[in-house]
């Protein structure tokens, strides 16, 4: 994982490692911040160590090879305080938080601190926007900033594989269910595994994946699920490694 944010926070233009922290925190986080979808999202700020100056702080969401759009941004009085921010109405996504100092006569001080990141809507809401917005990405009919769903319109086969997106630690095992219309898969199915652990299929629409045991770092893996017959009808489940304590994708 931390490879993963680090490449995240060099989307923007500075260099995350060689910045100091902001002088906010996202729910108390100093560089990452997790929340679930509708849950409280709260800027808590200290601008002590720079009298006289406010604060703008303005939040991107991450978009992968879409780009970074700016969502919102507010304005920090001088002082220490915490202020809600609104986000009920914003998209399951990853956001990018930047502070820009502000001293008396409203200009801004040349000062660049590190962002602060928030996953708005957990791992499973991270893993499924990644591949929606790889494929956005790669439409070129696709509006900038929108991401569509990653499954096709509705048609009179409905082709599914359960769960959708895997939080496993190192060593553990996750089940995956394979059906077509709410049925057990009949027709032969492919299963294929790009990245670290093992893909077992148990019968034609049952398998499992064993983590990594020696895992010491986050790990990411694709495991990608089609009839051979009708490659049309495919489904892949983004697969994250960790030891830290996350919610399984629902």
């Amino acid at each position: 994982m931390h490879r993963f944010l680090l490449a995240l926070l060099l989307t923007l233009p500075v260099c995350a490692q060689s910045l100091p922290l902001a002088p906010f925190t996202i729910n108390r986080k100093v560089t990452l911040a997790q929340v679930d979808r509708g849950g409280r999202v709260e800027l808590f700020y200290d601008l002590s160590p720079y009298p006289g100056c406010s604060m703008q702080v303005t939040c991107f969401r991450y978009l992968g090879p879409a780009g970074s759009p700016k969502m919102a941004e507010w304005t920090i009085p001088p002082g220490t305080g915490m202020k809600r921010l609104d986000f009920k109405k914003m998209p399951v996504s990853q956001y990018l938080f930047k502070a820009q100092l502000i001293d008396a006569n409203q200009q801004p001080v040349a000062a660049e601190f590190k962002p602060v990141q928030l996953e708005y809507g957990g791992w499973s809401g991270r893993l499924k926007v990644e591949e929606a917005t790889r494929k956005a990405s790669a439409d070129p009919r696709a509006p900038m900033g929108v991401i569509p769903l990653q499954t096709e319109e509705a048609s009179e086969w409905e082709f599914k594989v359960t769960p959708d997106a895997l939080v496993v630690a190192p060593g553990a095992q996750a089940n995956l269910a394979a059906t077509l219309n709410n049925r057990p898969v009949a027709e032969e199915l492919q299963w294929v595994l790009k990245g670290p652990g093992k893909l077992m299929v148990i019968e034609n629409f049952i398998a499992y994946y064993l983590a990594d045991p020696k895992a010491e770092e986050d790990q990411r893996a694709t495991i990608t699920v089609f009839f051979p017959h009708h490659p049309q009808m495919r489904q892949d489940i983004q697969v994250l490694v960790t030891r830290e304590k996350v919610k399984a994708a629902e």
